[in-house]
């Protein structure tokens, strides 16, 4: 029986094979509504021949069971928009069909509205006044809780509301002068002033936005587009281990994973944040000295003997922590098979203390999610904690991938969404590539390997729109075959002005959409790039990396203009490479190698002693390097920028030691212990202060060791 099983299988799997178009893969299926599929042409026909009370009940039905569903809205049926949105659309073109809605469904909207049901009146009758007002009343609430793009979503469904030509219009562009004065962006400028008819409204008078409200979030993929250009290195000035010693490689086995090329560190205000998968801590940017440290769950011998086995290509996701609003978010266990060996949990952690806020393991959230596993660096806004999960289908035939929105600061669950199912063979792999997410203007976008790209507002989780595309093949394989992605080839969809750049999985393209409305209105052949793995903006160019070579093109003509190649490279990829400022630091085995985009033809060699992930300071020591390699983080600071922010820490804290005490380790450590003397009696001095304090008793032993090991040295 086994080889006729066997047999029929192969016959079956070679005809849908067969059935694809050369080189595709099936299309994956978003979560559309069977439902309206036949209940929105059936209402359409109600209309037409007279029968408005019975098509207005259809709609209503899908409005309140179906709204937020989704239906094609292009011929091809790749295009997907939610069942809200085709219902509104309808509405706006039979003017009697609208004032039929209106006069049918006002009294029942102004009974919620007065019930104080806000969200239900928004999401199922919007087109009456109490929707208009309840759009309003939500608008100003999001507004008041420092979610201005969100405020800005929400109020712009009133653009088309059959009430923008009353009263209501003056309110609505007062509301939205109020959005744009806290974006301080030229879209919402323009948004307000056309809002208000052509005249513009004044702005606030000094109108006062906490930095955090409206400083974008900060993770391994952010980039460093405002960041100077890099310094002349040199030796690091401080290094320090990562990782359990049980997981690193030794001389005897030279294939084990080097942990470095999966943790990829990110930078917020001074510190420097990393996570092996174990635990995650925050350094000093300038010193590294430790700031705080989570071991989450104690590392397990099962799970230290797993990590120290692993070879390079069976890792799945890169480990890494994001921050927003001073709350660190990270996701830990060690991404293989489809799950995360370990603890599996998503953390929050304050990020100034290093206290434990929440943890959470997804499928607390909802049982659609269990067995899921968290992929990709957590994406942040307003508040807002979008996290991507990938569900294994080995047993269910099939792959998921789900978005969810946690609240940042109580880790609270505020919307799950499905983006997107494909078939799986029993044997299939969960991702041939490793995708991540990017949030622009309140909306977060995510495409994934099998063939998808989706877009959902951050606040509400409600989809702005869902693309399906061409996979790889016609189901998910299961195995990665050789010179399949590494973890640090992270794919992202790129944001430029109001567009989406993305490579197509199944076909080797480069897309160009918009992003409103996920249009696609431009191609190319990814072949010309040079096949990348990635994307990266820089400068006005977008930088195309792949495993050996790394290609150029400028935004402004990126369908059509001339490529240019970086220099071949004299040695493989040692890490990611990354935009500082109008540069790109390209990590090579041999170094770390600066490019200019406008000139590409050379690159400039910077004098490292060793090369992997790098971050870019961005607090105190700006423009300084950071290095994840092998399993050690480094800084490269010179020591006269060093001593500077540490002269600078000590005398805005006088009666604290622990600048002094750094101040002296690093000075000893960079030979520089002529200061030792004088450092050394300033510590006694505040240690003498206030002899029996817990901080005085830590200060003298710490001065202790320090000075032992000088005299040792």
């Amino acid at each position: 029986m086994r080889p006729i099983a066997i047999t029929i299988l192969l016959t079956l799997g070679a005809s849908l094979a067969a059935a694809q178009p050369s080189g595709r893969g099936a299309l994956p299926t978003p979560d559309d509504s069977v439902i309206a599929r036949e209940a929105l042409p059936r209402a359409r026909e109600l209309a037409a021949t007279g029968n408005a009370a019975l098509a207005l009940s259809v709609l209503q039905d899908l409005l309140d069971k179906e709204g937020e569903r989704l239906l094609p809205i292009d011929a091809e049926g790749t295009l997907f928009v939610p069942v809200r949105r085709h219902v509104h659309e309808l509405l706006l073109a039979d003017a009697d069909l609208l004032a039929r809605y209106r006069s049918a469904e006002s009294a029942r909207a102004q009974q919620h509205l007065e019930a104080g049901d806000l969200a239900s009146v928004e999401r199922t009758r919007l087109f009456t006044p109490a929707g208009c007002e309840a759009v309003l009343r939500l608008a100003q609430l999001e507004l008041e809780a420092g979610r201005f793009d969100s405020a800005r979503l929400m109020l712009q469904q009133l653009e088309r509301h059959p009430d923008r030509s009353s009263a209501v219009a003056q309110a609505a562009a007062r509301l939205a002068r109020q959005i744009a004065d806290h974006l301080r962006r030229p879209d919402a400028e323009a948004w307000a002033v056309r809002w208000a008819a052509g005249e513009p409204l004044p702005s606030g008078p000094g109108v006062t936005i906490g930095r955090a409200l409206n400083a974008p979030s900060r993770s391994a993929l952010s980039g460093y587009l405002d960041a100077p250009a890099p310094e002349q290195p040199g030796a690091p000035l401080q290094s320090v281990a990562l990782g359990d010693p049980r997981t690193r490689p030794t001389e005897e086995d030279e294939s084990r994973i080097d942990a470095g090329r999966w943790i990829l560190p990110s930078t917020v205000g001074d510190l420097v944040l990393v996570n092996d998968g174990v635990r995650i801590a925050a350094f000093d940017q300038a010193t590294l000295a430790l700031a705080w440290d989570r071991r989450v769950t104690p590392a397990s011998a099962d799970l230290l003997a797993e990590v120290g086995s692993l070879r390079p290509g069976e890792l799945e996701d890169v480990s890494a922590v994001s921050a927003w609003g001073g709350v660190a978010v990270a996701a830990t266990g060690v991404p293989i098979a489809g799950s995360r060996v370990g603890d599996r949990r998503l953390h929050a952690i304050d990020l100034h203390t290093g206290e434990p806020l929440w943890s959470i393991d997804p499928s607390w959230i909802d049982r659609r999610l269990d067995n899921a596993s968290i992929r990709g660096p957590v994406a942040i806004d307003e508040g807002t904690a979008v996290v991507a999960l990938r569900r294994l289908g080995m047993f269910r035939r099939q792959t998921q991938l789900f978005l969810i929105g946690l609240n940042l600061y109580t880790g609270e669950p505020r919307w799950v969404r499905t983006a997107g199912t494909v078939g799986t063979l029993p044997w299939g792999r969960v991702v041939a590539r490793v995708e991540g997410s990017v949030i622009h203007q309140g909306v977060v976008y995510r495409g994934d390997d099998m063939g998808i790209l989706a877009a959902y507002e951050v606040a509400s989780g409600r989809p702005v729109w869902v693309r399906l595309l061409r996979s790889r093949s016609v189901f998910d394989p299961i195995y990665r075959g050789a010179g399949e992605v590494l973890p640090r080839e992270m794919l992202t969809p790129v944001v430029v002005d109001d567009q989406i750049l993305y490579l197509e999985p199944g076909l080797p393209r480069l897309l160009r959409l918009n992003a409103s409305d996920g249009a696609i209105i431009g191609t190319r052949d990814a072949a010309t790039l040079g096949n990348p793995r990635y994307l990266l903006r820089a400068g006005r160019h977008l930088a195309a990396v792949s495993t050996d070579a790394l290609a150029l093109v400028p935004l402004a003509e990126i369908d059509a203009a001339p490529v240019r190649m970086a220099p071949s490279f004299d040695s493989p990829m040692a890490g990611r490479v990354v935009a500082a400022g109008s540069s790109l630091i390209v990590p090579l085995e041999s170094g770390l190698h600066v490019l200019d985009p406008e000139s590409p033809d050379t690159m400039r060699l910077l004098p490292t002693s060793n090369s992997g992930n790098v971050a870019v300071a961005t607090g105190q020591a700006a423009g300084s390097l950071l290095v994840v390699s092998g399993d050690a983080l480094s800084n490269y600071l010179p020591w006269s920028r060093a001593e500077a922010v540490l002269a600078a820490r000590s005398a805005s804290s006088p009666r604290n030691p622990a600048p002094l005490l750094t101040y002296l380790d690093l000075a000893t450590r960079s030979s520089n212990s002529a200061k030792a003397p004088e450092l050394a009696d300033r510590v006694l001095a505040l240690a003498d202060a206030d002899p029996v304090s817990r901080e005085s008793i830590l200060a003298r032993q710490r001065l202790f060791e320090l000075l032992a090991s000088i005299t040792a040295s």
